[in-house]
């Protein structure tokens, strides 16, 4: 019986033996690889996911003729409010609004709807591990959200959110969203986890070898809403770690962004003699701020680092509150320091050298030869 040592090298007597120790070194470690891809960092969909305290999600019914009693539709309502529920991270609160839509009574609604509708040939992976190509209907959505949000106006989400500066509103935005129409469920708590903080499949990583996006479906699996190989729609907690992750690194981007723009600030003005007192007067406030953002900084990447991420969400209203913050007293400073505010001597200085008397001679000699008096001219007839 071998013994494999993983941390040193074998003897190299042993040929064979060296062969399969890299071999399983090898495969070792691309499926370590592959499960930090996909499982425990995966990647994320392109775009900035800002962290809402409340989230407001207004579904819309829409049927060929009107209903009036929710319970007949053939949607498990529940089940959808309760999958688009866990999307939320700790600390996030989330409403609902439905609204029942009847294409009868709006021929514009029926025109938008009859226009989005679409097929796409989704590729099925079979147990064989072949592939099979089945048609799949769609809503392109961009077409109806013009319509959705004329009507969304006069609902009762409006009037909601409308006391909610920091509520993040999901209406009609989807933009082709790939949803089966007899079990749009999971399809359509897919495409809302993509669009609220850009989840993107398991099998879906970005290659950096590549520079594009590549399909490993062997990483295909979960009962998720983003696992095209099952049914379920229940996020795992590492899925909801990456959402959370996604909104940190939003908030610590749109954070940076925020001081680097008030330090160039900073730098763009001049010192001068008046301005200094002024200055000095606000610098330990202006410091105090741009400390207290460091320290929001250093806390969530300690907090990250041991996948507190729970405690980390919690923070970020926190770090947009401090940035702003700083934002703005850099602001209020640089309007102290303002030559028209912070001057007080009224005396204009002139600096005279050996090009400053030339000067005014010839301005001089162009005035008076633009402005010297004229003899009259002899009219003669």
């Amino acid at each position: 019986m071998e013994r494999w040592n993983l941390f040193s090298d074998p003897p190299e007597e042993y040929h064979s033996y060296t062969v399969a120790h890299d071999t399983f070194l090898a495969q070792l470690g691309a499926t370590l690889w592959g499960s930090m891809k996909h499982i425990v960092a995966p990647s994320m969909a392109d775009g900035a996911y800002h962290y809402y305290e409340k989230i407001s999600f207004q579904i819309y019914f829409i049927t060929q003729e009107k209903i009036t009693n929710m319970k007949k539709l053939p949607v498990n309502l529940k089940a959808f409010t309760d999958g688009l529920s866990s999307l939320a991270v700790t600390s996030q609160k989330v409403m609902f609004s439905q609204q029942m839509l009847a294409l009868s009574d709006d021929p514009a609604l029926t025109m938008a709807f009859s226009v989005a509708r679409r097929a796409a040939a989704v590729p099925l992976l079979l147990i064989n591990g072949t592939y099979r190509l089945t048609t799949r209907p769609y809503l392109d959505s961009s077409i109806l959200q013009r319509q959705l949000q004329k009507l969304s106006d006069h609902g009762s989400l409006k009037e909601m959110t409308g006391k909610q500066p920091s509520a993040f509103s999901l209406k009609g935005d989807l933009v082709e969203a790939i949803i089966d129409l007899r079990r749009p469920i999971k399809a359509a708590i897919a495409a809302t986890a993509e669009h609220l903080a850009g989840l993107l499949p398991l099998h879906l990583v970005y290659s950096q070898a590549h520079e594009t996006a590549i399909e490993d479906w062997s990483w295909s699996v979960g009962c998720n809403p983003v696992s095209i190989t099952s049914q379920g729609w229940h996020l795992s907690q590492f899925q909801s770690d990456a959402i959370a992750r996604s909104y940190i690194i939003t908030a610590l981007e749109e954070s940076i962004l925020v001081v680097n723009a008030a330090i160039h600030l900073l730098v763009l003005e001049h010192t001068t003699k008046q301005g200094f007192g002024l200055f000095k007067s606000q610098e330990r406030a202006m410091v105090d701020k741009y400390n207290s953002v460091v320290t929001l900084w250093r806390r969530i990447a300690t907090l990250s680092s041991g996948l507190r991420y729970g405690e980390v969400v919690k923070l970020l209203h926190l770090l947009e509150d401090s940035s702003k913050g700083f934002a703005e007293h850099v602001n209020a400073t640089i309007s102290l320091l303002h030559p028209v505010h912070c001057t007080r001597q009224r005396k204009v200085e002139l600096e005279l050298d050996l090009t400053t008397v030339p000067a005014f001679l010839i301005v001089f000699a162009i005035l008076w030869f633009l402005f010297r008096p004229r003899r009259p001219k002899p009219k003669i007839n």
